[in-house]
This record gives structure tokens, C-alpha cells and sequence, in this order.
């Protein structure tokens, strides 16, 4: 065991050895005293002429000295010159690489102080989320959204943080409406709050575009929150209580409601395109003017849900059940509306081209004036003849 730690002691001095300028410099002494050696034996008048030196006169001999002592000289020079240029390689490659050391050191520390700072930001934000202050956990908020725009990397748990307060903010206002006489003050206090952490949630996921993940916002409780000309799209709200939910004239483009409890929700002028409503309860719902272009109602419950000149063009309204529904003059171009539930639905004016009917119910159904409807549409539909036709169609069927 000893003699193999020596060993390996010797190994390493030798190696430090081996590495040092002075056992270099030796080297290149001893090369040089070879080369000299070499030299003076072949190619020197010495050498050529070492027999005959006994017989040369002294100023010959001095001339052979010289020349000599020249090939010596010039020989020694070049080496040095030689030496020179390796070494002066060698110490830009060593200069080269301190300088690239020095300034992934220096990249490394800027670094590390930036996240020490975002840290710092961070925790200060989350801290103002707990004040007893409104203004104090606003500026919390737009801390938390402002830090989510200078460090994209924080945004999950910026995101999570934002949707906790959410939760609960959202947790105390529904014990308050319930209460026999809510603080009216404090309610608003809340209000004001919930809107701008839905607000900052959605402005950092659309900073975050695709590779933002949706915050899991579901079964919240947003009863009867006024959200007017609020824009919070993308945003994921399954199977959230809506009950008298505003958003008018609001965004909630490309969000997911499905299962949501939207009852007599208000959501007028508003663009819903690509909303997801399926198995969504909308009764009394109103939705009128609002844009919901391939939106999804699939199996929703939407008994006398008000559509009125909305855009549901390509929509998907396949067994949905929209029994006596409001949709004059809406346009429901490559709708799909097979085998919903269109009992007394008001189509009057509507746009109906090349909406699929396949299998839906039409009894007491009012297609009167509707345009782009064709028999072929109508015949496909189960309960056809006790729908509302004008003279002029009924004669074509």
C-alpha cells in the first residue's frame, strides 16, 4: 500500500516536473549542446581537419577557430530563435485560454447576480401578496407579471403563485356573497383583486405564446363577477362556477369552459372563438353578437340560450341540447348540428348554409326565412314536419 502511494506521489512530482519552465530550458540546453557537438565533429574545419592540425599555421588555425565559433553562433541563434517562437506560441495559447477563462468566470458572476436579483424580486412580490393593503397587494400583482416579461424562466412558478391568490381570493368572496349582509366595501376590494391576478395570468401566458401551460384553474367560483371588457383568453376554467358571469364586450378566445355552470351568464360582444362550452350547462344564457367561430358545444345544456346574430360559423353544436333557443339572424354556416335538440329553437333569418341537421329534432322549430337552407338539409332531420316554414319552402319540400 505505501509503495503505491509513493509511486504515485513520484508520479505526480514528476509530472509538475515535467511541466515547469526550468526542466524546459534544460532540455533545450542540452539540445543545444547536441546540436553544437554534431557540428563542430562533422561539419566544422575542426573536425575535417583535426589530423592535419599539427601541420596548420596559428593564423590559419585562428581562421578555423572564427568559422568555427560562426557556425556555433548562428546555430545557437537559430535555436534561440526556434525557442523563442514555440514559446511565444505557447503563451498566446495559455493567454487565450485565461482570457476565455476570465470571461466565462465573469458570464458565470453577472449570472449569478441576476438570479439573485429575480430571487429577491420575487420574494418581495409574493410578501406584498400577503398584506392586509389593497394597493400594496396590486403592486404585488403587477410586480409578479412585470418580473414574469424580464425572466421568462420564472413563469411557472410566478403563474402558480398568481393562481393560488386567485383560488383564494376567489374562496373568500363566495363566503361573502353568501352571508345575510356581505361587506359590500370589502367585496369590491376583492373583486378588484381577483380581475387583476386573471388579468396578469393571461398577459404571461400570451408573453409565454405556445409554450405557455395553461394554469389549472378549475371549479373556480366566479359567481356573478363583472368582467367588462375584461381579455383573458386561453385561459382554463373547467367546470368553474359562472352562475350570472359578465364578460361583455370581453375575451375569452381559445378558453376551456367544458362542464362550466354558466347559468344565466352574460356574455354579449364577446369573441369566443374556439372557446370550448362542451357539456357546459348555458341555460338562459346570453351569448348574443358574440363571435364563436369553431366553438364547441358539444352535449351542452343550453335551454332558451339567447344567440342572437351571433357568429357560429363551423360551430359544433353536435347533441346539444338547445330547446327553444333564441337565434334569429345568426350565422351558423357548416354548423354542426346533428342530433341536438332543436325543439322550438327560433332560426328565423338565419344563416343555415350547409349546416349539418342530420338526426336533430325539429319539432316546432321556426326556420322561416332562413337562409341557405336546402330540403336535403331539412329531410335529414327527425321531426321535420312539425317545423315553421314559409310558404315558399314548404312548397319545395
Amino acid at each position: 500500500m505505501e509503495t503505491k502511494i509513493y509511486t504515485e506521489i513520484l508520479f505526480r512530482m514528476s509530472g509538475n516536473i515535467y511541466q515547469s519552465k526550468a526542466f524546459k530550458y534544460m532540455l533545450f540546453f542540452l539540445a543545444a549542446i547536441a546540436i553544437l557537438t554534431f557540428l563542430e565533429k562533422y561539419y566544422s574545419p575542426i573536425g575535417k581537419y583535426r589530423q592535419l592540425w599539427g601541420h596548420i599555421e596559428n593564423s590559419q588555425k585562428l581562421e578555423f577557430y572564427l568559422k568555427t565559433i560562426g557556425q556555433m553562433t548562428t546555430a545557437f541563434g537559430g535555436a534561440m530563435l526556434l525557442f523563442n517562437y514555440l514559446n511565444a506560441q505557447q503563451n498566446t495559447k495559455m493567454s487565450e485560454r485565461n482570457l476565455i477563462l476570465a470571461e466565462k468566470t465573469f458570464e458565470a458572476n453577472i449570472n449569478l447576480n441576476q438570479q439573485r436579483l429575480i430571487w429577491e424580486r420575487f420574494s418581495v412580490a409574493v410578501a406584498k401578496l400577503g398584506d392586509e393593503a389593497m394597493a400594496v397587494r396590486l403592486s404585488g400583482i403587477l410586480s409578479l407579471e412585470r418580473l414574469n416579461k424580464d425572466a421568462a424562466e420564472q413563469y411557472a412558478p410566478i403563474v402558480e403563485v398568481l393562481s393560488y391568490f386567485l383560488k383564494e381570493r376567489c374562496g373568500v368572496r363566495a363566503l361573502l356573497l353568501h352571508q345575510d349582509s356581505p361587506d359590500r366595501e370589502k367585496l369590491v376590494e376583492i373583486e378588484i383583486l381577483i380581475q387583476a391576478a386573471l388579468v396578469a395570468i393571461a398577459r404571461c401566458c400570451q408573453d409565454r405564446g405556445e409554450l405557455a401551460e395553461m394554469p389549472d384553474l378549475s371549479s373556480i367560483n366566479l359567481e356573478s363577477l363583472n368582467l367588462r371588457n375584461v381579455s383573458i383568453p386561453g385561459m382554463n376554467f373547467t367546470s368553474a362556477y359562472l352562475h350570472k358571469f359578465q364578460l361583455y364586450d370581453g375575451v375569452l378566445r381559445g378558453s376551456s369552459l367544458r362542464g362550466a355552470h354558466l347559468e344565466l351568464a352574460d356574455l354579449r360582444f364577446s369573441d369566443l372563438r374556439h372557446i370550448d362550452l362542451s357539456v357546459a350547462n348555458l341555460y338562459k344564457a346570453d351569448l348574443s353578437h358574440s363571435y364563436l367561430s369553431s366553438a364547441s358545444f358539444k352535449n351542452a345544456t343550453m335551454h332558451e340560450i339567447k344567440l342572437h346574430k351571433s357568429y357560429l360559423n363551423r360551430a359544433n353544436l353536435q347533441n346539444a341540447d338547445i330547446r327553444y333557443g333564441n337565434l334569429r339572424y345568426a350565422d351558423m354556416a357548416d354548423a354542426n348540428l346533428s342530433k341536438a335538440n332543436l325543439q322550438g329553437v327560433d332560426f328565423s333569418e338565419a344563416n343555415l348554409k350547409n349546416a349539418n341537421l342530420s338526426g336533430a329534432n325539429l319539432q316546432e322549430a321556426d326556420v322561416s326565412n332562413a337562409k341557405g337552407l336546402e330540403p336535403s338539409q331539412i329531410k335529414a332531420a327527425n321531426n321535420w314536419e312539425f317545423a315553421i316554414f314559409s310558404h315558399a319552402f314548404k312548397r319545395r319540400l
